[in-house]
């Protein structure tokens, strides 16, 4: 500082020649101690200082707006004693004006102290859930899913392909028959039965110069071998470049042939969820989970607490997210909220978030990789408190628990649509909480649902992937 504002603020005040009044004298050295003194407290404590600021220019917004309502309450005296009458629009107008007033004033008390909670606290619990009334839950009925018509393959295509299998192994000698003939949604599946074939016999002449073969019928059957070796002939000759060879077809003595259907037919939700054979297998298992029609036709389902945690990976568009979407249908579908809870964890954004709502779910799905990994150890810091529960009744399960207590507890499944996006941001934590998660999970129902791209060695390291064994 130099030239006359800092020859004034180095002096004392009594030493100014420019004011000889005594009371101004003294108020101008009082304003320089106390800018000295923001300025050196500024300088020291500068987040104090900012929170000071902000407490002032509230309390100077609060006094502000109780000058001004004083001032409506003098004017609005004086003009009821003089008793003018004023215009009825007036007087609205100046009525919402408090109105506004008061409602501008509550709304910045809320966000000013929100904005002091959340620098300096952090969400350290799981929310409530966001529907309370969650037993009145009805469970929605299978009519609002779409309807599907499965297409099989007609009698005379069936027939033409059994022809054409039989015709082209026998131009190349190899005798079979088809035994079975399983139509499926996108294949149809030919059960091959071998036959005997033909032995060559060598003759060979006198000189030992010359070899003659010829062909004698013999009692040894078609080796599997030669049947699989003529995959390119029946593949040239069927007019299809990819098929599939099962040897042997599982509890057949076939060797099964799976070729593509020139139509393949669409399945939904519904076509495997509205059979009898899924309602028997929904009443025996805790976690139904439907996950399509095979090759042979028939619907395959699957218990989550069987496998007991679940892998999906696959390339992008492969069909990662409609497989757990329709998984997680179709547990909505037949459980209710006393008997199954959801986390869902969701880095891309998309996928998951619609079911935001939802009364199954503890909180809404969750897009922030950093609450994800504080999620992650409150869900384990559950499942101890889970196991201090079944330990209370000398349970060893879930399931047995449920059978002895009449509170019982709910299965919690979390859901994970993308694994790469939460080890990119904090592969040690994230590792060590899903390993202990499958590793305790399965006795206190908490089972996984893991979605990746591509199951690499730094996505899925060694004892994610031996904690999971379906996949």
């Amino acid at each position: 500082l130099g030239g006359t504002l800092g020859d004034i603020i180095s002096r004392e005040p009594n030493q100014w020649e420019h004011w000889e009044n005594f009371i101004f004298l003294r108020f101008q050295g009082i304003l320089r101690i106390l800018i000295l003194l923001t300025i050196g407290f500024s300088i020291c404590w500068p987040k104090k200082m900012l929170f000071i600021i902000q407490q002032l220019s509230i309390i100077s917004k609060r006094i502000y707006d109780f000058t001004k309502k004083i001032y409506f309450m003098i004017s609005n005296l004086l003009s009821s004693r003089n008793k003018e009458n004023s215009n009825p629009e007036i007087q609205e107008n100046l009525e919402q004006e408090n109105i506004a007033n008061e409602t501008e004033e509550n709304e910045n008390k809320i966000q000013n102290n929100e904005n002091l909670n959340n620098s300096t606290k952090k969400e350290s619990t799981i929310k409530k859930p966001t529907t309370e009334n969650t037993e009145n839950w009805i469970l929605p009925n299978i009519d609002i899913l779409d309807q599907s018509d499965l297409s099989p393959l007609s009698n005379e295509e069936m027939e033409n392909t059994k022809k054409l299998i039989v015709s082209t192994l026998k131009e190349h000698g190899v005798e079979v028959t088809v035994g079975q003939v399983k139509p499926g949604p996108t294949v149809t599946m030919y059960g091959l039965e071998p036959g005997y074939g033909k032995k060559p016999k060598a003759k060979t002449s006198f000189n030992n110069k010359e070899s003659i073969e010829n062909e004698q019928i013999s009692g040894t059957r078609v080796r599997v071998d030669t049947i699989l070796s003529r995959e390119k002939d029946l593949a040239l000759a069927l007019a299809s470049p990819n098929l599939r060879f099962q040897a042997p077809v599982p509890g057949t003595s076939l060797v099964g042939i799976e070729v593509p259907n020139n139509n393949p037919s669409l399945v939904n939700l519904r076509t495997t969820m509205e059979t009898k054979t899924f309602n028997t297998f929904n009443k025996h298992n805790p976690l139904p989970l439907s996950l399509g029609i095979g090759s042979n036709g028939d619907p395959i389902y699957c218990d989550l607490t069987k496998m007991p945690h679940f892998l999906v990976a696959g390339a992008t568009g492969s069909g990662k997210s409609v497989c757990i979407n329709s998984m997680i249908c179709g547990l909505l579908l037949v459980r209710d909220p006393s008997e199954l809870r959801m986390i869902m964890i969701d880095p891309k954004r998309v996928e998951l978030t619609p079911y935001t709502g939802i009364p199954h779910l503890y909180t809404a799905p969750i897009v922030d990789s950093a609450k994800a990994v504080s999620i992650l150890k409150l869900v384990i810091d559950q499942m101890m408190d889970r196991f201090k529960t079944l330990e209370s009744l000398d349970c060893k399960n879930i399931a047995t628990f449920n059978e002895k207590s009449p509170n019982k507890l709910p299965y919690l499944v979390i859901i994970v649509d993308e694994l790469a996006d939460l080890m990119l941001s904090a592969a040690g934590e994230v590792e060590k909480s899903l390993v202990r998660i499958a590793q305790l999970g399965r006795a206190t129902g908490i089972h996984l649902i893991v979605a990746t791209q591509r199951p690499s060695v730094d996505v899925v390291t060694g004892l994610i992937k031996a904690n999971f064994p379906s996949r």
